[in-house]
């Protein structure tokens, strides 16, 4: 009509209803039981049983309309799909072969049920035949396959994003063809150029892929090389096998370190040796590590294996690597006092000062490892408060105290591990007179050193600490000492020349003691 609705105006007559004597003769196109239609728009079983007819001849009739609006032809005989005789969406065929179905019980059985399937058409599907006709939508597929599955040997998110660009261009350019033919021609060029395009692309990808493989093979053969040499370098002590504690590789092994070994292939970039000093190592510890890739990391386990990690994994193994190395050393030195859950909770909670006494544990509601905390990020004035507050510094001979202490990052950790000082070497207050003379603290100053002098007059030096370094356990240690009157002769405000003696011992390497005097030496400074 105007309005460019369709409107029925013949359908033709599937069936006469009425019963029979009820509807006169003259009032009729036929007799009851006579055929009536247009032969070639009849069902099957109108022609056969006219007195079985129902709904689903219009069914059939409506599928001889489809099929003569799509081809322009009439399905008769053996006739073809409407899409082998016209440019159309395959999935057109099985609505309409359906509908001319000789038996009713395979056509479609309800008019709802045809316009659901039609209406479906209207939403978008692959058609998953269609880009493997032509080799110019296949090839680039296949070689995009055989990178992803012979090569990386996972599916990653570039590997999805390729494969959906591929699929996603050749649907588009499907469906432009389908609606557009006056671009046939241009689309077709379009896509030749398209598909080169990708199948160079995927050339070049898959030889990355392999040539990245290739390093990555070397990278493992290196990283087991080194392994290997550090694992015969290790030490048998009583604590158990001790790790070479140098960090410079070309020092271990006596000269077998290859220098090519030390190259990570991939980034150019130096192997790292993270396992300096471990003793008796957890067999995920990591020992080896390769410089951080587009693809993360390889690292070499004590375990002797060497294993692909992300970035943030890595990070994450590494901190607990730290802090179970700091657990390690931490429950050596209160190991006879403390179970080794115990001593975790302590080195937790912010290495709380415990007292050891003759087979006794006290614990004091002071953290003095916070003092040193302080003092790693050079802030004495805090330093010297805690200490001068905590008033534990002048006990009576008989206690021992042992506290863990920040790296010089201020993670505890990290760097040394735990300091261990006896009351009557006067290790603490010698501490606060440091730092309250470094901060200009001079109230606990002059507090210190006044109780200082009653305590060491008959003291040429006193013992500050002794350290453990780098989670050693007690292979390699340290104490600090000072001359008694140059604690007592510090004054607020004055530079702390260099005055305390660090000696360095180390039980793995009995000839590598070392004195050195430096200024402030808690904790160690980078």
């Amino acid at each position: 009509d105007a309005e460019g609705q369709v409107k029925i105006a013949d359908f033709g007559i599937a069936k006469i209803l009425g019963d029979p004597g009820t509807v006169p003769d003259d009032a009729t196109l036929t007799r009851t039981g006579a055929r009536l239609g247009t032969p070639h728009y009849m069902a099957p079983e109108q022609v056969e049983h006219p007195e079985q007819v129902d709904h689903r001849a219009d069914i059939y009739s409506l599928g001889v309309v489809f099929y003569e609006l799509l081809t322009g032809e009439l399905p008769l005989g053996r006739f073809q799909a409407p899409s082998a005789k016209a440019a159309l969406d395959a999935r057109i065929d099985d609505i309409v072969l359906r509908a001319l179905a000789k038996e009713r019980e395979l056509r479609q059985q309800s008019a709802e049920q045809v316009k659901a399937e039609v209406e479906g058409l209207g939403h978008a599907t692959l058609n998953w035949k269609w880009p493997f006709k032509k080799a110019v939508y296949w090839v680039p597929a296949v070689l995009l396959g055989a990178a992803v599955v012979g090569v990386r040997g996972s599916f990653g998110v570039p590997e999805a994003l390729l494969i959906v660009l591929l699929l996603t261009t050749g649907f588009a350019v499907r469906e432009i063809r389908r609606h557009r033919p006056g671009l046939r021609q241009y689309i077709a060029a379009g896509t030749g150029v398209l598909s080169v395009a990708m199948s160079v692309a995927a050339v070049a990808w898959l030889i990355l892929r392999l040539q990245e493989k290739s390093q990555r093979i070397a990278l493992v053969n290196n990283l087991a090389q080194i392994g290997a040499i550090l694992r015969m370098s290790a030490i048998s002590t009583a604590d158990g096998m001790v790790y070479p504690s140098s960090t410079n590789l070309l020092e271990i092994g006596s000269g077998a370190m290859d220098r090519r070994w030390l190259v990570d292939p991939v980034t150019g970039g130096q192997i790292q040796y993270f396992g300096a000093g471990w003793t008796n190592p957890r067999p995920p510890t990591i020992l080896l590590a390769s410089p951080p890739g587009p693809l993360g990391r390889h690292v070499y386990l004590a375990d002797g294996s060497v294993q692909p990690m992300i970035e943030a994994q890595f990070r994450e193994r590494l901190e607990s690597d730290s802090m179970q190395r700091a657990i390690q050393v931490y429950h050596g030195a209160v190991g006879p006092f403390l179970t080794k859950t115990e001593a975790e909770q302590h080195l937790r909670e912010g290495g709380t000062v415990i007292l050891l006494e003759t087979e006794k544990v006290r614990q004091c509601n002071v953290d003095v490892a916070a003092a040193f905390k302080s003092a790693s990020k050079r802030d004495y004035r805090t330093a010297s408060e805690i200490l001068f507050r905590a008033r534990l510094l002048c006990k009576p001979p008989g206690f021992e105290f042992v506290f863990a202490v920040p790296g010089p990052d201020g993670i505890l950790s990290h760097g040394d591990t735990y300091l261990r000082t006896q009351s009557e070497h006067g290790g603490l207050l010698a501490a606060m007179i440091v730092f309250a003379a470094a901060s200009g603290n001079s109230e606990a100053l002059a507090w210190g050193q006044k109780g200082g002098a009653l305590a060491w007059k008959d003291r040429e030096e006193l013992l500050l600490c002794t350290r453990a370094l780098d989670g050693n356990s007690n292979q390699d240690t340290e104490e600090i000492r000072m001359r008694t009157a140059d604690v007592l002769s510090l004054k607020v405000g004055e530079p702390i020349p260099k005055l305390m003696k660090v000696i360095h011992t180390s039980k793995s390497h009995p000839g590598a003691t070392r004195t050195n005097l430096v200024d402030i030496a808690w904790p160690r400074l980078p």
